[in-house]
């Protein structure tokens, strides 16, 4: 961003320009919470790491806060305000104030396993708030939004898929690995607010 300070106003517009529509039928949902906030180091945005649990995809990878869409969400910002509760007691309806989305992210499809549409859904928080660690987590960290918009922190992460090493894409912020999903959307919402 040529030094110059991303704001919350810059994210919501960003927010508002994003994904709307329907979801298709048959597709697994989730949705999660990226929450931003005013920090001693400008804006911050929030990341967890998943707790190690052996059968998960996701042991241990750091990631938004949120999780699959239940029945009884009426939609994804429900969804992604419920779980954020769930996995680290923030209540964004009460603490926070919804910004809009972004872009879905898809998963990748293991053999028989139906594809996953995740929906990211963007606060801010209005008021400070004591978080805890439900079971699935293991850590919250607020990372300074700057360290993603500089370009020189990305890098490349090989990993064995199917026996092959394939490169992907990633950060590491103080020796946490940021990649898969959670780098798909800080790369979509970095783009979305260069000029």
């Amino acid at each position: 961003m040529g030094g110059v300070e991303t704001t919350i106003l810059q994210i919501e517009r960003a927010a508002r320009a994003g994904g709307g529509g329907l979801w298709p039928r048959g597709v697994r949902r989730a949705a999660v919470a990226v929450i931003f906030r005013q920090g001693g180091a400008g804006l911050e945005v929030l990341l967890i790491r998943r707790a190690e649990a052996k059968g998960d995809r996701w042991s241990g990878h750091m990631a938004f806060p949120g999780g699959k869409v239940d029945p009884g969400d009426a939609d994804a910002r429900a969804a992604a305000a419920r779980e954020t509760g769930e996995e680290i007691g923030l209540s964004l309806d009460r603490s926070g104030v919804f910004l809009g989305r972004l872009s879905t992210v898809w998963t990748l499809r293991p053999r028989g396993v139906a594809p996953m549409m995740v929906i990211p859904c963007v606060f801010a928080l209005v008021e400070s708030a004591p978080l805890g660690l439900g079971v699935e987590v293991q850590e919250v960290v607020w990372i300074p939004w700057s360290f993603f918009e500089d370009a020189s922190r990305r890098e490349i992460y090989e990993r064995p898929v199917a026996g092959v090493p394939v490169r992907f894409g990633c950060y590491r912020y103080e020796g946490r690995l940021i990649w898969g999903l959670t780098y798909q959307m800080i790369e979509g919402l970095c783009g979305r607010l260069r000029p």
